[in-house]
This record gives C-alpha cells, structure tokens and sequence, in this order.
C-alpha cells in the first residue's frame, strides 16, 4: 500500500553516470471516491498494486494513494501546489472531476465558469485555444481563486486533456501513459522557468480517463504509475533501441494488464 504520510522533498534523479538528471520529481496525490455497495473503489486498489510493481525496490514511492472525494476528505491531508483537470481540448470544465474543480473554485464572485475561463486564457495563449489529447498546460489560480477560500493551498491548476471532447477513450492504447508523462514535463519546466517562486512540489489529482474516457482500471492504473517510474529514470546520452524496447515492452503490457492474471 502506499504511504499516506508526508513525502520527502523533492529530489533530482541520477545514476551519477551517463545519464542525464530528471530534475525534481513531484510527489503524486490520488484521490478516489468508495463507490456505494463496494467494500473499495478498484482504481484504489489498481493504483496500489501498480505503486508495488513498479516501485518494488523504492523506500519512499512518490505516491499517497487515498479513497475519497476532494470535498469530503482532510483538507490539510490533501495539501497540495497543483491540481490536475483530466479536461477536454477546450477546457471547458463543467462534467465529472472538472465539475468538482469549478464548484471548488468559484471564487469570491460565486462563479461557477471562473476556473474555466481563467484556463480557456492559457489553452488560447499558449495552445492557440486547443489543447490536443495529451498535451498538459500549467495554468496558476488568480489570487481570487487561490486566496483564503482554498483550503488544499493549492497554487496551479494542470490542465491535461485525455480526450478532445468528453467521450469514450476506451480504443486509444496508452493516452494515460501520454499524458502522465506530459504532466511531469510541464511540471518540471514550470519549476525550471520560474525559480524565483516556490515549485510545484505536490500535486492531487484523480484516475485520467476512467470515467467518460472508459479507460479500465488497471490500464489507467498501471500507465500512471509506470510513466512516473520511467521519468524518473536517467535521460541517456545517446538513445538506441537496446534502450527503448524494455521501456516499449514495459508500456504495451500495461495495455493488457488484467486483474486476476497480471501481464496477458
């Protein structure tokens, strides 16, 4: 099980070697709620069984893995510097999580579209107004949003699309894997781009593509965690295919990860 306690810093992933450091690497906050009539929500137990496979050797996995809703669960256990909208291309954020996220971040005006339009700002300034499946953009909360009335403290919203339009993702083989792995480079080049201000240590967030996407479980589970395990790897100097087909193998066989019978 991961750990709920607090993570240690942020620290920079190197093999002292050839390879080139990661950077800091955030620690992963994941959220999700008990559905009613089962004993444990199976992203909850998926995410856990993902955080022992892969991270089988790690002290201290840069994972809490918690069941419950943003709104029902400690505010101070879920304090974090960023939260993730699994969004659509357009940030438009009024279905399932997003819908959570702007009733959270109404602001002292009570505006249910605050959130989206402060977004819609960065996807048309840096996306030219469409942010494709994958693709993650940092947006920071406005002070009206990130002041008092935000209990987890958090500083940015991350949006990160796992589809263009809200709809079944069931067909795409690793969009989870592509857009956890897009999160932590916008991450860490947030971080780069702005030492003058505090990083972007935690960040909370739920499954990517589980709900109107029909990712199942496993696969949603197994992609996050793994693409946090691959990025926190040395970035080689000089890439062969030697190097690449573990990582692919590694990838393909989250496509098929079954529950009762592991790797297929």
């Amino acid at each position: 099980m991961a750990s709920s306690a607090a993570p240690e810093p942020l620290t920079n992933i190197t093999d002292g070697t050839s390879g080139h450091a990661t950077g800091p690497t955030a620690h992963f906050i994941f959220i999700e709620p008990k559905p009613e009539g089962k004993k444990q929500a199976p992203l909850i137990e998926a995410w856990n069984r993902a955080i022992s496979l892969y991270f089988t050797n790690t002290e201290n996995p840069p994972f809490t893995v918690l069941e419950g809703t943003l709104q029902k669960l400690d505010a101070a256990v879920l304090e974090c510097d960023c939260m993730v909208s699994p969004a659509n291309s357009f940030g438009i954020m009024d279905g399932g999580y997003d819908d959570v996220l702007s009733n959270a971040f109404r602001g002292p005006a009570n505006d249910y579209w605050a959130l989206t339009n402060q977004a819609q700002e960065y996807i048309k300034r840096e996306w030219n107004g469409y942010l494709p499946p994958g693709s993650c953009v940092i947006v920071p909360l406005p002070t009206e949003l990130a002041g008092p009335n935000n209990p987890w403290k958090a500083r940015f919203i991350a949006m990160l699309p796992t589809m263009r339009v809200p709809e079944s993702m069931a067909w795409h083989r690793d969009i989870v894997y592509h857009c956890m792995w897009s999160l932590q480079v916008a991450i860490k080049n947030w971080n780069r781009n702005h030492p003058e201000g505090r990083p972007i240590e935690r960040v909370l967030m739920t499954g990517l593509a589980t709900g109107y996407g029909e990712i199942p479980a496993e696969k949603c589970a197994g992609q996050m965690v793994l693409a946090v395990h691959h990025f926190r790897q040395p970035v080689q100097e000089r890439l062969r295919w030697a190097a690449i087909v573990p990582r692919e193998n590694e990838i393909v066989d989250t496509i098929n990860l079954d529950v009762n019978n592991g790797y297929c």
